[in-house]
This record gives structure tokens, C-alpha cells and sequence, in this order.
């Protein structure tokens, strides 16, 4: 695959990504996704039918299943685009003089601007301490903590070049992180799962980067006896950018298969006593704790971030139009937007949730899949506003995209 190919099945991954991001918070049945289980198990309980429930297992399926791979996948191509044309360590300022540019100031501009609109609307009281620290936090602009999470791991470059540029201690330290979030620990500031996620993409970067692998080096005779290794290192690290839909359906059917290991499944279909009767006691302790779980989670959505990438036929895709390569402003806008539209369909409903107005539940499922293609729309169409009558302005906000 040629680096055009690469890129433009990069813009296509990132854009479909984006949309499941949208499909995240578009949950439209109940306040937020992360009560659609219970929802489901309570409407099960009081004896609802399964046409009923349609809806419901619909936008869990894709809320809380399919698009938990799109942040993940964020963040193993965030790692695999930065390393992948790093060039040593002397590289690494011109990394973090991109990055100041795409990353950061749209970071604090965009934190700024969604506090000032709180300030507006009555949310917020202006100071002056309010603005600085609006514009380094992301309490008014809270899907902006992937941006947030990902500023420091582009801090932490140095430190994730000296480790994994060595295949076999690149191996230990996503085992360590791997086992660290298993046994229910966390970071200070950084979250384990996005240090993995990243790390991730990072390895499979650096063990392809043969620019970076004689750079390290400094006695010549031991470059070149890595760089013997070429035919080797070309099959292994261009591996990830070919086209591999088998290897992809294989990590998509594993990911599928750990969902047996989920706590949701187990309330479902399997009793605690009788899962000790099948697993050692202490096993089945530490899948329903909190590391455990975390563990599997993890993994599922590495494995899910990773086929749907494999999956995407890189040649046969058509050239990414403009509004495929908006990501990042789509990733931006999107959340005011799906829950404008969730509180006007709830002050639609006469109950407390808007799945019981008029035109019942299918409506609101017919709207959660209508959201991302027109937040989508609106996302193009602020661009071009921005471009056309702001540009200065539009490229601070966009960085430089």
C-alpha cells in the first residue's frame, strides 16, 4: 500500500470512528448510556416484549459495544502517526512543535470558548481564574478529556521512544501497563487504559521506523547489522499498513468473544454460584473486580480498535471528500448538539424519559442514527464558515487541519 492509500484509510478510519464517538452520547432512550443496561434489565423484569426492547438493545449494541472501540482507536493511531515518522530522539521537538499547534492551542481555545458560552447562558460566573484555569481543564468541555489525556502522553515522548524503540522491552512495558490497570491501579492525571492504548500504536510504529533504528544507534557497524534484518523488518512492520481482513475479522470475533467475560453478561446469563462451580473461586473474584473487568474491557476494545482498522480495504476505498477529513472539528461540536436534541425530545415527553412521546421509542432510535450524519453536516459547513470569513481565527481553532 503506497502512503497515499495509508493516509486516505486513515482519514476514512479516523471519520468512522468519529461517527461512533457521536453514537456514544446520541443515546436517546434513557440521560446517558451507561444506564441502557439496567434500563433493559428492568424493563425485562417488568415483562416487556422484545419489539419493546428493540430499541433499547439497539443503542446499547452500538453505544456500549461496537463504538467503545473508537476512542481507543483514537488513540493507537494518535500513537502509530506520531512515531511513525519520528526520527530519533533529536526528532522529538519538532514532534512537540507540530503538536503545540495542532493539539494544544485548539485545546485551550475551544475550552475557552465552551466556558464563555456557559458564562452566557447562566451556567458559569466569569473571573478571571475561571478562564485560565476553563482553559486548562475540561469541565465545560468534557469530551475534550481525550485531548487532555492526549497532551501528556505527547509529553511523555521521550520516554516512550527510550522504552519502545527495543522490541523486547516495547513487550514488557505494555505487559507491565497491561497488568497494572488489571490489578485495579491507576495514574495520577494519565489513565492507564489511554497510556495502553497509546503505547500500542507507538510499538507497532517504532519496530517499522528503520529511520529511527539507525538514528538511535550510535556505532554504525550496529545499525547496519539491524538494518541486515530489512527483509524481516519490512514484513513485520509494514504489516499493519497492508490489507489483512482476515487477521481483522479474527480480532473482531475475539473481541466479540470476550464480551462472555463481562459482568453485564454474567448478571444476564449466569449466576455468581454457578460461575464458581466452573472457575476457581479467586479468578471469578478478580473478573467481577474492578481491575478485572477493566482488563477486559481493555482488551476487547484494543482488539475491536485493531480489526476495524486490518478490516478496511486501504486500496478500494474511494478518496476521502472534505467532510471525511473534518474529524477533528466533528469531534468537537458534536456533544452540545446530540444532548440539545436529547433535553428537546425529554421536554417533549410527559414522563421522565422521552422514549414514552407520541411516536414512542422508534422515533427516538430513528434520530439516535440521524444525529451523526448531521452533526456531520453541521461540523462542513462551520469549517467553511470559518475558513472563508475567519480564517486566522478558523486555522487557531482547527490547528492547522
Amino acid at each position: 500500500m503506497g502512503e497515499s492509500e495509508f493516509r486516505n484509510k486513515v482519514t476514512w478510519y479516523n471519520f468512522i470512528l468519529s461517527l461512533l464517538v457521536v453514537l456514544i452520547h446520541a443515546v436517546n432512550l434513557v440521560p446517558s448510556n451507561g444506564i441502557l443496561q439496567e434500563r433493559i434489565r428492568e424493563m425485562a423484569a417488568g415483562g416487556a416484549s422484545g419489539v419493546a426492547l428493540l430499541p433499547y438493545r439497539i443503542e446499547d449494541f452500538f453505544s456500549n459495544g461496537l463504538a467503545q472501540a473508537a476512542v481507543p482507536g483514537f488513540f493507537l493511531m494518535a500513537g502509530y502517526l506520531f512515531y511513525r515518522t519520528l526520527h530519533g530522539f533529536s526528532d522529538i521537538r519538532r514532534k512537540w512543535q507540530e503538536r503545540f499547534w495542532s493539539i494544544l492551542i485548539p485545546y485551550c481555545a475551544w475550552n475557552t470558548i465552551y466556558y464563555l458560552l456557559y458564562v452566557l447562558i447562566g451556567r458559569a460566573r466569569f473571573s478571571l481564574s475561571g478562564l485560565s484555569e476553563a482553559a486548562a481543564q475540561y469541565t465545560y468541555n468534557p469530551v475534550f478529556w481525550y485531548i487532555y489525556q492526549l497532551i501528556i502522553l505527547t509529553f511523555l515522548a521521550p520516554m516512550l521512544t527510550l522504552v519502545l524503540r527495543r522490541t523486547w522491552f516495547g513487550k514488557i512495558f505494555l505487559i507491565a501497563v497491561f497488568t497494572y490497570l488489571a490489578a485495579g491501579h491507576s495514574f495520577p492525571a494519565l489513565n492507564a487504559d489511554a497510556l495502553f492504548y497509546y503505547s500500542v500504536g507507538a510499538y507497532l510504529a517504532m519496530q517499522s521506523n528503520t529511520s529511527f533504528i539507525k538514528a538511535s544507534w550510535n556505532s554504525p557497524k550496529e545499525a547496519d547489522s539491524i538494518l541486515d534484518e530489512i527483509q524481516y523488518e519490512k514484513k513485520r512492520t509494514t504489516w499493519f499498513e497492508e490489507n489483512h481482513p482476515l487477521a481483522g475479522l479474527i480480532m473482531l470475533l475475539a473481541a466479540a468473544a470476550l464480551t462472555t467475560l463481562t459482568v453485564s453478561f454474567f448478571n444476564a446469563h449466569i449466576s455468581g454460584p454457578a460461575l464458581i462451580a466452573i472457575l476457581p473461586e479467586a479468578t471469578v473474584t478478580w473478573l467481577f473486580s474492578s481491575g478485572g473487568q477493566s482488563a477486559i474491557a481493555v482488551a476487547q476494545r484494543t482488539l475491536l480498535a485493531l480489526g476495524f482498522f486490518l478490516i478496511l480495504p486501504g486500496e478500494k476505498l474511494p478518496s476521502a471528500e472534505p467532510y471525511l477529513q473534518n474529524t477533528f472539528l466533528l469531534y468537537t461540536i458534536h456533544f452540545p448538539i446530540v444532548r440539545l436534541i436529547f433535553h428537546m425530545l425529554y421536554r417533549l415527553s410527559a414522563s421522565t424519559a422521552p422514549a414514552t412521546i407520541v411516536a414512542g421509542s422508534w422515533l427516538c432510535l430513528m434520530i439516535y442514527f440521524l444525529l451523526p450524519p448531521f452533526c456531520c453536516f453541521a461540523a462542513y459547513w462551520i469549517k467553511k464558515f470559518l475558513k472563508k470569513f475567519c480564517p486566522k481565527a478558523g486555522n487557531l481553532l482547527l490547528g492547522g487541519r
